[in-house]
């Protein structure tokens, strides 16, 4: 049942909001996407949305506030000052207008019990090794090394990458390029395994950061390969995730490859990763079902994280 069910999923996302902008985009890709009842309400007042329906299930997010032993007399007293405010009269008022109050569809007599915490981690397990139907993963990672990227940028970028290498599922293709003027391949794809985890750990903890930045050759790098892995395994599941931090100024540009990308039937995942033309990103992203990721020294490990749990 799972895997059937599995099987006809065009694409998992690491929130809701995601789906939804994928939905807003074009109507005729997702018929149906979990979304929280108060997205719910939100989508419904926009110009042709009107007749979305919403269907409960699952058990509805009551977000408590929760403290903790070592919390400081100030910090109780923060937390209890915003949970008299919660309560207020204006504010629940609002929070019921907004769906954040049990009302309408979210009114169940009963739901179904709560799961421990071992019982959601073995559920998560399960899917992260049967999510891909039997389908072997292919992802080249296209980094930007250009000069924009030294110092905390790209160290916050190596250590996100070490970290979240431990979310790969083993037998998934892994491989690395970069661009700075030009594009080199560093890692080719292959098996991840605990040789290939090796290699890809060496291979992060060498980059270095200089010149400019020849974006889309980096890319057309990077979909040669998967496009020659393609021609192996049809049957497989093809991503690029392009993580840069500035406008591409060297080699080709997006008008070029439009087409090619277009056609490569790989999904895209662009990280704008500082000052970059989000909407030459939005237009990558669009090619296929994916949005462009905000991505920073601060969260990038978290978004690498993200990324690789749901598709690696």
């Amino acid at each position: 049942m799972f895997e059937q069910f599995q099987s006809q999923v065009l694409i998992t996302t690491p929130t809701t909001l995601d789906l939804q902008e994928l939905f807003l985009r074009d109507q005729t890709k997702l018929q149906a996407f979990p979304l929280e009842y108060q997205n719910y309400l939100a989508l419904k007042q926009l110009p042709g949305f009107e007749a979305t329906e919403f269907i409960p299930f699952g058990i509805p997010h009551n977000n408590p506030l929760v403290g903790f032993s070592w919390n400081t007399p100030e910090e109780r007293a923060a937390l209890q000052k915003f949970a008299d405010f919660a309560r207020s009269e204006p504010m629940q008022a609002l929070a019921q207008q907004q769906g954040f109050v049990e009302t309408g569809y979210l009114q169940q007599a009963a739901g179904p019990p709560v799961p421990s915490g071992e019982v959601l981690l073995a559920a998560q397990s399960t899917w992260k090794l049967q999510k891909d139907s039997g389908r072997t993963v292919y992802m080249t990672l296209v980094i930007d090394t250009s000069g924009s990227m030294e110092g905390e940028p790209l160290t916050a970028v190596q250590e996100g990458l070490q970290v979240a290498a431990q979310q790969i599922n083993a037998g998934n293709y892994v491989g690395i390029v970069t661009f700075d003027d030009a594009p080199v391949q560093r890692l080719s794809l292959a098996p991840f395994d605990q040789q290939q985890h090796q290699r890809f750990l060496a291979t992060v903890d060498q980059l270095q950061a200089n010149g400019g930045t020849a974006m889309y050759d980096g890319i057309m790098v990077g979909l040669a390969e998967l496009l020659e892995r393609q021609q192996q395994d049809p049957n497989g599941r093809y991503y690029l995730l392009l993580l840069t931090d500035g406008e591409a100024n060297r080699g080709f540009d997006f008008d070029s490859v439009k087409e090619i990308m277009a056609y490569s039937d790989v999904r895209f995942y662009p990280i704008a990763y500082g000052e970059v033309n989000e909407q030459e990103l939005a237009a990558i992203a669009s090619l296929r079902e994916s949005t462009v990721q905000t991505g920073s020294p601060e969260n990038v490990r978290e978004l690498f994280q993200n990324l690789f749990q749901i598709n690696l």
